[in-house]
């Protein structure tokens, strides 16, 4: 049975190295723990990249670019220049990596390789050759000037080999943080962007052997680059067409009626025309007003003045009483059915007395006879704002009062019209 690595069941160790005086097995122990998380690891990297490139394209909504710089995936082919930590002991490095990316409005996230060798003063090579993850966000995306301006930060696992001051070669970790800016070019007629970065870098591992050696690097990370796209450019907006439009009039007359239902299309234009298109007939002039007419005969009021004065025949009163008689409420139904037909006439209704008797007297009894016609007439429906009632006495008599047949006449009512 092969042997396993303490903590990961399932993983096969490293193959038993040869030991030195120099290499005690607690070492090689330690060598096949780190080695053997390489593989899980790098694994992780790639499905988290994945998982991230996924969700960023899902609730994407793409600003309308149609340079280099617009949304989707690309790649990035960079050559890198490190610039190493003093105690690696080392000349500054150089190397290539390779991005492949996806792009959104305001966030990336790319999955990156890379390749650095450094000089050793014993004629050697460091080799590092890492595989990270990288997440991009533009802060100022809405500043024309600044909006491909990315805040850069990464991780990923590294490969360390012959590395000066270690006596095997081992596993680390880089931990990335920087700036990446984007411009787009035309280059031989592609679309592409120049894209340059500037990285603070921190590599780690743990455990170190010798254990004497660095722990750790601070170290600075210079590179330039192309960016491509992947994404297809969008089709440029097709432009409107001039379209010939034939005028056509459907009112030659201009009458606002179409001519299709023009039935006398010899109207002048903007006539007041029917629906048809024809000049309406004018109106039925309103039948004139009749005369006024206050006869024994016939009570007619429309076409009398305000102030107009009439005596009913027939509406007396026996001598000092201010009864109606069925002879006066007979009397009454004219001015009752004129009232009813024209509601805009209103009355002053007077009473009168013949000579006999005292002044006062006839005056109070002239009042109840004004007062017995009002009321007679708004318990038939006459609206009491339109009667007035007053007395006058022996006032004003229209006939002698030496004769009996003289002192009838005397007792009356007169009406006037009101406005």
């Amino acid at each position: 049975m092969s042997p396993t690595c303490e903590g990961l069941p399932g993983l096969a160790a490293a193959p038993p190295v040869a030991t030195t005086p120099t290499t005690s097995p607690a070492r090689v122990a330690s060598s096949c723990r780190w080695g053997c998380s390489s593989k899980p690891m790098k694994t992780m990297l790639l499905t988290l990249s994945g998982l991230l490139v996924s969700t960023l394209a899902w609730g994407e909504e793409p600003i309308p670019r149609k340079d280099a710089l617009r949304n989707g995936f690309y790649v990035a082919p960079l050559y890198s220049q490190t610039f190493v930590d003093e105690e690696r002991g080392t000349a500054d490095g150089t190397g290539y990596a390779l991005a492949l990316g996806y792009r959104g409005s305001f966030a990336g996230v790319e999955l990156i390789g890379a390749d650095t060798s450094m000089d050793n003063p014993d004629g050697g090579a460091t080799e590092l050759t890492s595989l990270g993850l990288n997440l991009l966000v533009a802060p100022l995306v809405h500043v024309a000037v600044l909006r491909d301006l990315n805040l850069m930060l990464g991780f990923a696992v590294n490969d360390r080999r012959n590395h000066p001051g270690f006596t095997e070669d081992d596993e680390t970790y880089f931990i990335d943080a920087g700036l990446a800016y984007t411009s787009a070019i035309a280059l031989f007629g592609i679309d592409v962007a120049l894209r340059a970065e500037y990285l603070y870098r921190r590599d780690t591992q743990q455990p170190v052997f010798p254990e004497d050696a660095p722990r750790s690097f601070t170290e600075t990370v210079a590179r330039i680059g192309l960016q491509i796209p992947l994404s297809k450019q969008p089709d440029p907006p097709t432009a409107l067409q001039p379209v010939d439009v034939a005028v056509v009039s459907l009112d030659d007359v201009g009458d606002r009626v179409f001519d299709a239902s023009d039935e006398c299309p010899g109207t002048a234009p903007n006539q007041l025309v029917d629906a048809a298109g024809c000049v309406p007939e004018p109106p039925p002039a309103p039948p004139p007003t009749p005369p006024c007419e206050t006869s024994a005969d016939r009570l007619q009021l429309q076409g009398c003045e305000v102030g107009h004065r009439f005596v009913l025949d027939g509406l007396s009163f026996a001598s000092d009483s201010a009864e109606l008689d069925g002879e006066a409420i007979a009397a009454l139904q004219r001015v009752l059915n004129v009232l009813r037909d024209a509601p805009d006439i209103n009355m002053m209704i007077t009473g009168y007395t013949d000579d006999r008797g005292a002044d006062g007297y006839n005056q109070e009894l002239s009042e109840r006879r004004a007062e017995a016609v009002r009321e007679y007439l708004m318990t038939e429906g006459i609206a009491s704002d339109r009667l007035r009632a007053a007395g006058a006495g022996e006032a004003d008599p229209v006939t002698s009062n030496n004769t009996e047949a003289g002192r009838a006449k005397n007792r009356r009512i007169e009406f006037r019209l009101m406005a």
